[in-house]
This record gives C-alpha cells, structure tokens and sequence, in this order.
C-alpha cells in the first residue's frame, strides 16, 4: 500500500501515517483474515464426578430435502449420550427436550454447557466442543432418510452405538461408566474415578499444549477493543468475517471474554476473539 501511495503522494511521516490508518480502519478488521490467533489457552479443570455436568447442542439440520434435526445431550463424565429429535429448532422446544430426555431421567447436573446458538441463547449458558458430532455426523451420513419415522429410528441406533463404544479419553464405553455395566454383555465394571481424572488431566494438557504453539502470547484487559469472529457456517463467502469492535467488560479464568455489544452484554471464548488493534494490523504496509 505504501508504494501506491509514493507514487504519486509523499510527506513526513508518512508510512507510520499509513500504518495507524490501517489498524484504525474498522473496515479491514471485520473483513481481514490474517490467520494470527491471540491470546494462551490455560488448560481447565477437568469434571470426573458423573451427573455433575452436561453438555448440550443441537445436531443439523442435515439433508438437501427434510432438513433433519437433533438435540444431542452428554454427561461430560462418563459420556453418556442422549439424542431426540428437533421438529422446529426453538428455544422453548430444545428446553423441552432437555427436560424430558434428562432432567426427569437422570440425577440433576450442576452445570449444563452449551453451544452459542439461538436455540440456548435463553435457557442455556456457556460451551461446547463438537468432537462427538463428529462422531454422530460419519455414521448418519451412511444412511438414506425419508420419514421422520426413519430418522427418529437412526437417532435411536447412533445413540446405541455412541454408548456401547469405547470412549478414547476414558478407556470406558459410556455405558460402563455410567451404569458399571457393558450395554452387550453381562460384565460388570468398576470405575477408578481418580484415576480417570489424572487421565482426563494429562489429554487435555497436551492437547492445549499443543494448540497453544499456534497461539501468539496476548493478554486481554477490561476496556480492550476486540473483534469477533462469526459464527455462522452458512453465512455469504463475500460476507465480513469478524464483527465489531465491541469493548471487553471483564475477562474470566477460563479464557471466556464478557463483551459489551450494547444492548447487552456475552460471553464469548477467546478462540472466537482478536485484537481489534493487534500487531498483524498493516503488516501489508511495506516500508522501504
């Protein structure tokens, strides 16, 4: 950019000149990609104790035709699974279904984690991450579905499977943890829950680790401008990736940001966040 503006145009100071425009420009920041994540990931602490965390989040809609739907619900702990389908993606009825597939079920969790989609933006507070939909997504891919008959009756087999399976992170198929007992044959199973903690501890430690060697050292403060990316899956190519700047209120231990968009105020994970100012802002201006 600096060339092009030498060109035709000079005056003292002018690249720093160019180079603040630049990192000023709300314009560039929404809409640049410079791929720099900001900011470490400290490692959290991890939940051993079954039923004292859930992790919900909605599944689709899947298919060119039906767009299928579903809530998925996971004991954190033992992974136990849950799966009903979705008719209209509300709030009200994603709230529904937790009550009635979970809460009447199985013992009352003390936190519930979700995605930050419009079905929870009421009911539902904080996160969740997507690797057992991913799971989910592969088997139903298999499959043709035409009926509503047939995609419950699908839900109901990947449900099966995800519980009779074993689980990487806990060694255990989630049946096992959760009811001591294997959901094919008549074995039962005792659980050292301490020492699923210490394993649980030492994945997620290298996997932060590992994450964080992508990570540029960042440390958020209250009254800090930052962007944030969207996150939309099916929003316009042409479309601005980050919106903002919004102003940090507080930044919490768990690198959760609460943002101030105004009318209101959300709490958003750092990997969703940048610099609104960040130090890749106007590397493209080339000074000679």
């Amino acid at each position: 950019m600096i060339e092009s503006v030498k060109a035709a145009l000079t005056w003292p100071g002018m690249t720093e000149s160019i180079r603040s425009w630049v990192r000023n420009c709300k314009t560039c920041a929404r809409s640049k990609d410079r791929k720099a994540k900001y900011g470490k990931i400290p490692a959290k602490t991890v939940e051993v104790r079954p039923w004292a965390e859930i992790a919900v989040d909605t599944l689709g809609p899947l298919g060119t035709k039906h767009h299928w739907r579903a809530l998925t619900i996971i004991d954190t702990s033992t992974r136990l699974l849950e799966i009903a389908n979705m008719d209209d993606g509300t709030s009200a009825e994603a709230a529904r279904i937790v009550d009635q597939v979970w809460f009447n079920r199985y013992p009352r969790p003390e936190r519930c984690i979700y995605d930050q989609g419009p079905e929870f933006r009421k009911e539902f507070r904080e996160l969740l991450q997507k690797r057992s939909h991913r799971s989910i997504n592969n088997k139903l891919r298999t499959e043709s579905i035409s009926t509503k008959e047939e995609w419950e009756n699908l839900l109901s087999s990947v449900m099966f499977v995800m519980r009779a399976q074993h689980h990487t992170m806990t060694g255990l198929a989630a049946s096992q943890a959760a009811f001591g007992q294997d959901m094919l044959f008549d074995v039962p199973v005792e659980v050292d829950w301490k020492q699923q903690q210490q394993r649980k501890q030492r994945q997620i430690q290298k996997a932060v680790q590992r994450e964080n060697q992508g990570r540029l050292e960042h440390e958020y403060c209250p009254e800090d401008l930052v962007m944030i990316s969207r996150s939309d899956p099916q929003a316009p190519n042409l479309q601005q990736i980050y919106e903002g700047p919004f102003p940090v209120v507080s930044v919490r231990s768990d690198s959760v940001l609460v943002i101030d968009k105004g009318a209101y105020q959300e709490r958003i994970h750092m990997r969703r966040i940048k610099p609104y100012k960040s130090s890749t802002m106007g590397e493209d201006v080339m000074i000679s």
